[in-house]
């Protein structure tokens, strides 16, 4: 079972058969079974306890520190990896595991110290050499970066991947490699330079060179010794020099100098341009040549090409939007299926009326049960989407202010947002283009360098808030369920939002997210309660934690950024009319009047009421004013006078309640006749 890859049932085998308290072949076997099944608690407590009993063991602390990484404890990993290299100095391997734990826990100096000390490793994979070439990138050293990543596709030159990461390395950091190149010249024939020369005949024949000064040349790429005597006749000359080769006594060749180019940039043009024919099934890059607008048959079908991939794209969009608005997938689900980041997902269901974000079912139960979880011990354990709602709505102070010492961030979530400030920063800095077609003409959508940056001092915001106010924490309940479902989880809903719950399992934590979704996961599948924005403001309004002015404010907001199923009363519905100036064609107040579409008619009526009343009795705008703002608002409740039962209705329970009242009664019963009167209802 074990070398089939059964590891399921290879386990129960050897949990019948073998000592785990042995140091020997079957009890690794066992872990290893127990570590591929994504049990990694009883993995980790042989592990633990073989080492405490034998000290270091090469493949059971390899697994041990394996775990502690995976389950949100770098510490502990690094100390073995200490521990280890210290008896096995020469092991490469794990000395790359302890770079990277240390760069997750932020010892920059130790590893910039690793990368200055290591070369290209002949007997790494290709994976090995990229990820050391990764660390290179994000501790800014670039030059080493790039001489590795050359290497790797020198010696990978086959496998389509030391293209494609040679070419990413031009593609994303290229601003910062055209410093490395300003200082090489390159203008004259020299070391590491590629080389174009032409035969000075008629005949004219091309070949490039690569100058090298290494002992083993492959002439298969072009290359060609520095010490070589062709090499030496080149060596020195500049574009337009021709060199003489005496072939013998006779003949002699003249060659001519037609481009010089650092190697580097020779590499990544030649991957570039051969990609595709070198590797046709590859994925990951592919050309459009969409020449120039003078060749207008080539620019046309070029850009026919993008506007096609663009609508396979958009109808692949609009199918996945449906899912969302079904209530079928979470913010984070919906970012990693179009393939977008969380904060630009977020930030288009804020503002795209048809979506918005879906942050409860909208019902007094519900609301109910949410308000009964919060307690003055309640710890908060905020996952992305509400960070942004709270910065987005001014929340910060108030948030701090009533929960100082209990607001916690995952680990995970702080590094998703420093990664979404590093891909702004190295794709995006400079602004893009939408191009897409509408109505048989081309049209561009741009998202500009000012809108770039604003977006990213918005992110950088919310890191240092949450670095001074935050208790950031890595999960610990990684051990408690099978692991191989959180990866499958966390591919499906992203990283920081399992972590999130995760962390919120502990005792007097919850879960505080804006995602209806994600917080019924939690629920259904590990029993942790959450709330949302309102419910917190909601919270603390009923305390006397904040004025009603602040309550007023942030929910006409929430509703006005598109969050839904947002509760209201009549005194937000006048708050946003008065925020509007008393326009009821402007917002907020327009926002909020929408809303009233997708409330049951009870709820309907009930605030009609209410709101009736407080026009009534505004001294702040006319009668004129008054009756006309009311009759805009009846037109929008009654659907423009179609829906002739809610207005009977109204009608009737205004009667009812106000029995006793009758001045109330035929003062707000007018307003409904004067109404009637303009839509003849029956």
């Amino acid at each position: 079972m074990f070398y089939r890859k059964n590891y399921s049932e290879a386990v129960k085998i050897f949990k019948n058969i073998v000592d785990v308290s042995l140091n020997n072949e079957l009890t690794h076997k066992i872990i290893y079974c127990y570590y591929k099944n994504g049990d990694l608690k009883s993995a980790l407590e042989i592990c633990e306890a073989l080492c405490s009993k034998y000290g270091l063991i090469e493949f059971v602390s390899e697994i041990q520190s394996e775990i502690y990484e995976e389950t949100g404890s770098p510490d502990k990993a690094l100390k073995i990896y200490k521990d280890y290299i210290a008896k096995f100095p020469n092991d490469i391997n794990i000395k790359i595991k302890k770079a990277r734990v240390n760069y997750i826990l932020k010892n920059f100096s130790s590893v910039r110290k690793f990368l200055e000390e290591i070369e290209i490793i002949n007997n790494l994979s290709l994976e090995q050499n990229v990820f050391i070439s990764s660390l290179c990138i994000q501790t800014g050293m670039y030059e080493k970066a790039l001489y590795l990543l050359y290497e790797s596709r020198r010696k990978y030159y086959n496998q389509s991947n030391a293209h494609l990461q040679f070419i990413g390395l031009f593609l994303v950091k290229g601003k910062y490699l055209n410093d490395i190149f300003k200082k090489l010249k390159n203008n004259r024939v020299e070391e590491n330079v590629a080389v174009l020369i032409e035969t000075v005949q008629e005949n004219i024949e091309t070949r490039w060179y690569i100058i090298e000064n290494r002992q083993k040349i492959e002439k298969i790429f072009g290359e060609i010794n520095l010490e070589d005597s062709f090499a030496k006749k080149m060596i020195g000359k500049k574009v337009g020099d021709i060199f003489d080769i005496k072939k013998n006594d006779i003949l002699i060749k003249k060659y001519k100098i037609v481009k010089i180019e650092n190697k580097y940039i020779h590499a990544y043009n030649e991957s570039i341009s051969e990609f595709e024919n070198m590797f046709p099934e590859a994925k990951g890059l592919f050309r459009i040549n969409i020449g120039t607008p003078k060749t207008k048959e080539a620019f046309d079908s070029g850009i026919q090409k993008i506007l096609e991939i663009n609508e396979t794209y958009k109808n692949q969009v609009e199918e996945i939007e449906k899912l969302y608005k079904n209530k079928g997938i979470s913010i984070g689900c919906f970012a990693k299926l179009i393939g977008r980041d969380i904060y630009d997902v977020w930030s288009v269901l804020t503002n795209k009326k048809n979506l918005g974000i879906t942050c409860c079912f909208g019902i007094s139960k519900e609301q109910e049960n949410a308000l009964n979880i919060l307690n003055d011990n309640i710890y908060l354990v905020i996952d992305i989407i509400s960070l942004f709602t709270i910065v987005i709505l001014d929340l910060k102070e108030t948030i701090v202010a009533n929960y100082a010492n209990r607001l916690i961030v995952s680990q995970s979530t702080v590094a998703l947002i420093e990664n979404i400030i590093s891909e702004k920063e190295d794709l995006f800095s400079e602004g893009y283009i939408i191009l897409s077609r509408e109505n048989d003409k081309y049209v561009k959508h741009e998202v500009t360098k000012k809108e770039i940056k604003k977006q990213i001092n918005f992110l950088k915001r919310i890191l240092t808030w949450v670095s001074k106010k935050f208790k950031i924490m890595p999960y610990t309940e990684g051990l408690e369920i099978n692991f191989n479902k959180k990866r499958k989880l966390d591919k499906f809903l992203g990283k920081s939002f399992i972590d999130t719950i995760l962390i919120a399992k502990k005792t007097n934590y919850i879960l505080f997210s804006d995602d209806l979704f994600l917080r019924l996961i939690a629920k259904n599948d590990f029993n942790v309660d959450g709330v949302w924005t309102q419910i917190l403001l909601l919270n603390l309004f009923k305390s006397g934690k904040i004025k009603k002015e602040i309550y007023f404010d942030k929910t006409i907001n929430l509703i006005k950024y598109n969050y839904n199923y947002i509760t209201f009363n009549a005194e937000i519905l006048t708050e946003s009319l008065k925020r509007a100036n008393f326009e009821p064609d402007l917002s907020p107040y327009t926002d909020v009047l929408e809303r009233l579409k997708i409330s049951n008619e009870n709820s309907i009526i009930n605030l009609t009421i209410d709101y009736l009343e407080i026009l009534n009795t505004e001294t702040n705008i006319s009668n004129i004013r008054k009756n006309s703002l009311i009759l805009h608002y009846l037109n929008k409740i009654s659907d423009k006078g179609i829906n002739k039962k809610i207005i009977k209705k109204l009608k009737f329970i205004i009667k009812k309640k106000y029995k006793l009242l009758p001045i109330n009664k035929n003062i707000l019963t007018s307003y409904i006749e004067d109404w009637e009167k303009t839509k003849l209802v029956i």
